[in-house]
């Protein structure tokens, strides 16, 4: 009798836990999901005009516009971003939650700066079902980058300091939806001889690195140029492991512009790859519209720390509404899903999202990849 109050004592306490814990992490993780995807930094301005004054006001009004159109770029497929069309100044200020400046300069006539701009969710999402423009909020999980350059001769380099490929990646700024990580040479698990075995596909390798950095996708770009120097091209293929893509690998072509430094040509390729990749994730990502839908699922969790770091992850999925806890048991806990969209839908979303799945009947069961809500040990390190 002792013992199945015990019992009923502690799943009562847990079941409190999960909604205080849970519910505080995942507003938490949701506010800074928000914040960031909905604030544009470094839009730098300069403009002159007849007096400090006027060119500010001008400035200002110029940086609002950028920074609304690069959120729209980030958050928007291409090929629905066109759908926006102009959207009038006021109604661009109206979704504008605040704006702070990190660098300025004034003279009498000239004001240049570096404007970042914070934008109203609701607005945004407003403006956005307004003029048909899906909007895709969901994060990527990090995504390790390979960059792999072989300049011709059979030569390959990966992780050399002389790589102009690998710099060019490492010099991008991501502020995306695509969070990438680039390894410095000399780093843990990069070494001289890792190029052919990248481009080869060394899944033992890809994963071991991947692990050491903490990410779950590999992205492998093997760029190589052809054509003469002033005019040439660098055509780059992207193999993934694993991938959130209809296809495993793409290709991209990047043509040098003139007068343009092989830097800049190698920083420009890098950056339409990472914009080429980043429009893959949002179309693999978009909510399609369909009715409200419940699925029973059992998550395979060691523990009750683990359900609190893998429910936050299921409540971030971009079709779901939410998780709602029914039962635990010794080593899973058993939830409704409810989500927007098919059961093959959310299938596909929580297998992008590290999640494995197992069908039994009409209750599915959901493990987390290998680390992630898995019961830990004194001997793990």
């Amino acid at each position: 009798m002792i013992r199945l109050w015990r019992a009923v004592a502690w799943l009562a306490m847990l079941a409190v836990g999960v909604c205080v814990a849970s519910a505080t992490t995942t507003t938490r993780a949701a506010a800074e999901d928000a914040r960031n995807v909905f604030e544009v930094h470094r839009v730098k301005v300069d403009v002159t005009a007849a007096t400090a004054a006027a060119a500010k006001d001008l400035a200002l009004a110029e940086a609002e516009v950028r920074a609304f159109e690069t959120l729209f770029d980030r958050l928007a497929p291409a090929r629905q971003r066109a759908s926006l069309g102009k959207v009038p100044p006021a109604q661009i200020q109206a979704a504008t939650r605040s704006f702070w400046v990190t660098e300025e300069k004034v003279s009498p006539v000239r004001y240049l700066a570096t404007l970042n701009y914070a934008f109203r969710a609701d607005r945004v999402r407003a403006i956005a079902r307004e003029r048909g423009v899906p909007l895709i909020t969901q994060i990527s999980p990090r995504v390790l980058v390979v960059p792999v350059y072989e300049p011709g001769d059979g030569q390959r380099l990966l992780w050399e300091e002389e790589n102009p490929w690998r710099r060019a990646w490492a010099g991008l700024t991501a502020d995306g939806l695509v969070p990438i990580v680039v390894p410095a040479p000399g780093s843990a698990g990069t070494g001289p001889g890792d190029a052919s075995q990248a481009v080869a596909g060394d899944s033992t390798q890809l994963a071991a690195l991947a692990s050491r950095l903490g990410v779950f996708e590999v992205l492998v770009a093997v760029a190589s140029p052809t054509g003469a120097a002033a005019t040439r091209t660098l055509n780059v293929t992207l193999k993934r492991k694993p991938s959130f893509a209809p296809q495993s690998e793409t290709t991209v072509t990047v043509r040098r512009e003139a007068n343009e430094s092989d830097d800049d040509h190698f920083a420009r390729a890098a950056l339409v790859t990472l914009n080429t990749l980043e429009d893959e994730w949002k179309v693999a990502n978009l909510v399609q519209e369909g009715g409200n839908t419940i699925a029973a699922v059992d998550v395979a969790v060691g523990d009750l720390a683990a359900w609190l770091a893998v429910q936050p992850r299921l409540e971030k999925l971009p079709t779901v509404e939410r998780v709602d806890a029914l039962l635990f048991a010794r080593d899973r806990v058993r939830v409704n899903i409810h989500h927007t969209g098919t059961p093959a839908e959310l299938s596909a979303r929580l297998e992008r999202a590290g999640f494995s799945i197992i069908s039994s009947g009409s209750v599915w069961l959901v493990r987390p990849a290998q680390g992630q809500g898995q019961r830990t040990t004194s001997g793990r390190t």
